[in-house]
């Protein structure tokens, strides 16, 4: 990958060790090409440290509505959910089934049987294009 990283600014080409201050494959490599800890150039966001001086102190459940302390100003807006339309276009006639709901299988149209297709049967059917063959002077009827 032909990347270009800054070491001293924390910048790369490509954005991404700027952007989120997380070395990525590029970076570790120049990283460890200097034969320095990756974790100098990660923010302190992401060492372990900060993580625990955030639960450090206790953290308070919020309780029930009924106890909290709400300004009159507030309690008086009323926010309503935006109004809500339908879906344009024409419904959908069948829904789409879930994963692992329906049958799944396919049915055989010669031997009414599941499991597999006309296409992959096991028997020939010899007997279906003799058939046709002896009768091509007749019309043949197709179905739809």
């Amino acid at each position: 990958m032909d990347t270009i990283v800054n070491l001293s600014t924390k910048e790369c080409s490509c954005g991404e060790f700027h952007s989120d201050l997380l070395p990525y494959r590029h970076a570790m490599a120049a990283i460890s090409k200097c034969k320095r800890a990756a974790t100098e150039f990660c923010l302190d966001y992401y060492k372990t440290r900060s993580w625990v001086e955030g639960y450090a102190f206790p953290i308070h459940p919020v309780g029930h509505p009924s106890e909290w302390d709400i300004p009159d100003d507030v309690q008086q807006n009323v926010v309503w959910p935006p109004s809500w339309r339908g879906q344009t276009g024409r419904p959908k006639r069948k829904r789409i089934p879930l994963v692992g709901e329906g049958s799944g299988q396919h049915r055989c149209s010669q031997c009414k049987s599941y499991g597999h297709n006309r296409q992959n049967f096991r028997t020939s059917f010899a007997s279906l294009s003799t058939n046709r063959e002896t009768s091509s002077a007749q019309p043949i009827a197709l179905r739809r």
